[in-house]
């Protein structure tokens, strides 16, 4: 038989729908949290802080246009709920666990704002019906583009706009009289050169166009084939303006010589963005015409009682679950790994240049302001080296502490990805080697590239948590069965570390070996010869 609601709330109902008030919002304030270290750290996800706000803004929207009818469940329905709510709370708590193993992960925030959606969904239908759930379907979707994308999805895209927007900024040059020449991402000048990095690319923009595009569509009730024209149009301003941006700077490098970037950079960015949400706002203005609009109905008298009472004790069992979150966690961690906590407070290696011989130089090269906003680490060091044959030599030393939030640039931007975005050919896979200096092991991973200039070598070595990562930091993030088992029996790990020497590549492998052993004796010391745990 089907259970009506009462006109008159009990107190366990008032209870109950408050517990799913405070629960849910919780819950949604934790998941934007974990989600703001990528926003604040990544800069193509900077408009993630914009997100919640418009969401709930959007939400508003739609109720204001919906009637909600008088909900009745039957027994069924209501276990049916129980458990999807069960389902989405373990789906959110499952995403805790690998946050605290992984906060770099990208598959956290997904499972995380998967766990949260649902349970969302379950409290829409309890306290609504299909009518409230259809209503509030896009500004849930419209929740999800603060995610940061898969990182393979990400980093093809983003080479891909890198090349393509370099190659067109130098065929406008060249066209219209100044010489220039590609390189990778590296535009050349006779005047200095110009590196289209990736808020040049056109990817921060194209992913917030999405959601200005779709932002503008819902507030001007637009049709959805209008929509889509909104959208493939907002990508095209946004992808206009970054190309402006690029050739803009590649003229007042021409113009003012390469020393003016940096003073340019940052207003003629400024400028493109404005310009870019400004264009598509008026080409929404333009198609919210009124055929293009959907037809709002005249406003309709709906109860307002389900915000505040919900009969059963649904909302009072998430509650108590979401309160004893933070215990759950702790209880996993204290007996199912049985490994602790790798901490990992210091470097473990460091660059000398003080024994070199005589017929060596070593000349410090300091990191630019740009470079330390975007890497944000808590020590770094880079040397430029000359060995006796003439031979150029660079090493790069990062370390972030274990209380930093490391951007994920430090775990994904590896040679393979910034090399070949240079503009140089990855000639093999990465080969897992273990070099010795001073006496102590030295696991990383090494590189090959070519070019028209000739072939390089990158040794790349990684510590996380003080453990060394001795293969190629793309096969660790694709490797999604071997992170997932380390939530059952490796430790929690922080602390960051990344040491990377390019130089120019030998004539046969053991040639090679021969000279990284050398230059690894010559200027690395450990620090210290292991985590703290």
């Amino acid at each position: 038989m089907p259970v009506a609601t009462s006109n008159q709330p009990s107190g366990t109902a008032t209870l109950n729908g408050r517990c799913w008030l405070a629960a849910l919002g919780g819950l949604w304030i934790w998941t934007f949290w974990v989600l703001s270290t990528e926003w604040r750290l990544n800069e193509q996800y900077q408009y993630g802080f914009a997100v919640p706000f418009l969401a709930l803004y959007l939400a508003w929207l739609r109720m204001e246009g919906t009637a909600l009818p008088e909900v009745r469940l039957t027994q069924n329905q209501r276990w049916a709920g129980m458990v999807f709510m069960t389902a989405g709370f373990l789906l959110f708590l499952f995403a805790e666990l690998l946050h605290q193993q992984d906060p770099m992960w990208r598959l956290t925030s997904w499972t995380m704002i998967s766990g949260v959606t649902l349970l969302t969904l379950v409290w829409l239908w309890l306290s609504g019906g299909p009518t409230l759930l259809r209503a509030m379907l896009l500004p849930l979707a419209f929740a999800w583009l603060a995610l940061p994308w898969p990182s393979t999805i990400e980093t093809s895209l983003t080479l891909n706009l890198l090349r393509g927007v370099t190659y067109a900024t130098v065929q406008l040059l060249n066209w219209t009289g100044v010489a220039a020449l590609q390189h990778g991402n590296i535009i050349e000048l006779a005047r200095g050169a110009v590196g289209v990095d990736t808020a040049c690319s056109g990817v921060q923009s194209f992913q917030s166009s999405i959601m200005a595009a779709l932002f503008l569509g819902e507030m001007f009730r637009l049709s959805f084939m209008v929509r889509l024209v909104l959208l493939f149009g907002g990508w095209g301003i946004a992808l206009a303006g970054n190309f402006a941006r690029v050739y803009t700077l590649t003229r007042v490098v021409q113009t003012h010589g390469e020393a003016a970037l940096n003073s340019y950079h940052d207003p003629v960015g400024l400028g493109a963005s404005i310009a870019t949400f400004l264009g598509i706002y008026l080409l929404a203005r333009f198609l919210a015409r009124p055929r293009a609009r959907l037809a709002a109905g005249p406003p309709e008298e709906r109860s307002l009682r389900w915000r505040w009472s919900r009969p059963g004790i649904e909302g009072i069992c998430l509650a108590t679950a979401t309160a004893l979150s933070p215990v759950l966690t702790w209880s996993w961690f204290a007996f199912v790994p049985q490994q602790g906590l790798s901490i990992q407070r210091s470097p473990l290696w460091s660059i000398s240049t003080n024994g070199l011989p005589v017929n060596w130089r070593a000349v410090p090269e300091p990191f630019t302001p740009n470079e330390r906003a975007i890497l944000r680490f808590t020590t770094g060091e880079a040397y430029g080296l000359t060995a006796p044959n003439g031979e150029q030599i660079h090493v790069f030393h990062l370390f972030w502490d274990p209380r930093a939030s490391v951007p994920r640039i430090a775990f994904s931007h590896t040679p393979d990805v910034c090399m070949v975005s240079a503009g140089w050919e990855m000639v093999a896979a990465p080969k897992p080697l273990t070099l010795s200096a001073k006496g102590h092991p030295f696991p990383a991973a090494l590189y090959r590239f070519r070019s028209d200039t000739g072939e390089q070598t990158v040794v790349h070595g990684i510590w996380f948590g003080g453990l060394p990562e001795t293969s190629d930091q793309n096969a660790l993030l694709g490797n999604r069965t071997g992170r997932l088992s380390l939530l059952f029996t490796g430790p929690r790990r922080r602390g960051h570390e990344v040491l990377t020497a390019f130089l120019p590549a030998a004539s046969d492998d053991q040639e090679q070996l021969r000279r990284l052993a050398v230059l690894f004796e010559l200027i690395l010391v450990p620090v210290k010869p292991g985590p703290a745990r």
